[in-house]
């Protein structure tokens, strides 16, 4: 990761804030805090180091568990059917 992202997460998590993305009906994510688009995989660096967001989408509902399952797709496709089974009884 890059020196600038870095101290800007350490700074988001030191304030406490949620940051705020929103999805385009374009499928377009857009972090407010960062005043970019990011992709799903920053999605996944987000959760990988503990930061706290919530995806809104264009009429402002919350859609962070769906943009979530969407991020970890690519993920959960290189594990056995077994391994998925254990995922989602927790284990």
């Amino acid at each position: 990761m890059f020196n600038w992202f870095k101290r800007f997460v350490e700074k988001s998590k030191m304030d406490g804030d949620i940051k705020q993305i929103k999805r385009y009906s374009n499928r377009k994510l857009y972090d407010f805090d960062l005043g970019q688009y990011i992709s799903l995989k920053d999605i996944c660096n987000y959760v990988r180091i503990g930061l706290d967001f919530k995806v809104t989408n264009h009429r402002g509902d919350d859609i962070t568990g769906k943009t979530l399952r969407k991020a970890a797709t690519p993920y959960l496709s290189n594990l056995t059917d077994e391994e998925i089974i254990n995922v989602i009884k927790g284990r």
